[in-house]
């Protein structure tokens, strides 16, 4: 297949003959071309920041996925998938990379059974991507089938079933269905304060986006200290100039203007 200029390329299919054939005769330097192949995909994307990402990030991250699901345990592949959807997730990428955690939950879910506890992280991911690009019909389903697993894998209150509570609320928020959230942000904050303590930046996602909730329903003097306990959670885990932070004081910013204090928001 051409590729470009002069450039040419194997067909998928030979490419896994030989694959194959290569496995089969020599085991060795099958998973030596496997590893070099996933450091030379993967490298690039180590600790890649989120105004760095471009789309060419999406084909790495799929090639990288293809040499690691030739050397490395489905568990072990799908932990990591999981970590770079969430990091590359933080650009604007969401298309291609949707793509790629379909691609994910459908090997794992083979490899290792629809109801094992890697497939909730990535269904996670995926259906946080869908949520990104406002297909929230096809995102809830995900999202309650990540809670399913994640309960039934590790009980109520484990921290993964915190993370997938909070992601349906803010779905359920952002769908303008506040009643169904509340109870949900608040038993993932129960969880978290109780796993981490109080003064984890796990419980400020919570609190913040419980204010976030509050406020969206009027409840302002309920908000405010909430908003204000996730700025010095995250000032005290981060630092003054941690986008983290940044947020938080944005967030507190818009309340003191609703409530009209706007001398106290500008600075």
């Amino acid at each position: 297949e051409p590729i470009g200029e002069g450039r040419w390329q194997l067909h998928n299919e030979m490419a896994h003959h030989l694959q194959a054939d290569e496995r089969q005769r020599d085991q060795g330097t099958y998973e030596k071309v496997h590893r070099w192949g996933f450091a030379y995909f993967d490298g690039p994307l180590e600790g890649l920041e989120a105004k760095a990402i471009q789309a060419d990030d999406a084909e790495r991250l799929q090639r990288a996925l293809r040499h690691a699901r030739a050397i490395q345990p489905a568990a072990e592949w799908a932990a990591w998938l999981v970590k770079r959807l969430d990091q590359l997730g933080r650009g604007t990428i969401w298309q291609p990379l949707l793509a790629v955690a379909e691609k994910g939950v459908q090997e794992a879910a083979k490899a290792l059974g629809k109801n094992d506890p890697a497939i909730a992280g990535l269904l996670d991911r995926q259906a946080t991507l869908l949520q990104e690009i406002a297909r929230y019909e096809e995102a809830e389903p995900l999202f309650r089938r990540a809670l399913a697993i994640d309960e039934a894998s590790y009980g109520k209150d484990h921290p993964d079933v915190a993370r997938d509570l909070n992601n349906l609320a803010w779905l359920l928020q952002v769908t303008n269905r506040l009643g169904e959230a509340e109870p949900l942000i608040r038993r993932a904050l129960a969880i978290d304060e109780a796993s981490y303590g109080n003064d984890h930046p796990e419980v400020a996602t919570k609190l913040n986006n419980l204010a976030q909730l509050l406020k969206a329903t009027n409840r302002l003097a309920e908000a405010e200290p909430l908003f204000c306990r996730a700025l010095a959670i995250d000032e005290a885990s981060y630092g003054n100039d941690h986008p983290e932070v940044s947020t938080k004081l944005n967030n507190l910013a818009q309340l003191l203007q609703a409530t009209n204090r706007l001398a106290e928001a500008e600075p």
